[in-house]
């Protein structure tokens, strides 16, 4: 488990033709898009 799952910032899937992808939790998207939304 990466640092970022264990931080609940990532969640992994598994799909139906056997890959998985990691993606961003409800959380990771907040905290992402709060960086984002800060003025460069």
């Amino acid at each position: 488990m990466t640092d970022l799952e264990s931080a609940g910032l990532l969640r992994f899937e598994g799909f139906e033709d056997g890959r998985g992808y990691a993606v961003l939790s409800e959380v990771g998207a907040l905290f992402g898009f709060g960086i984002w939304k800060q003025p460069q």
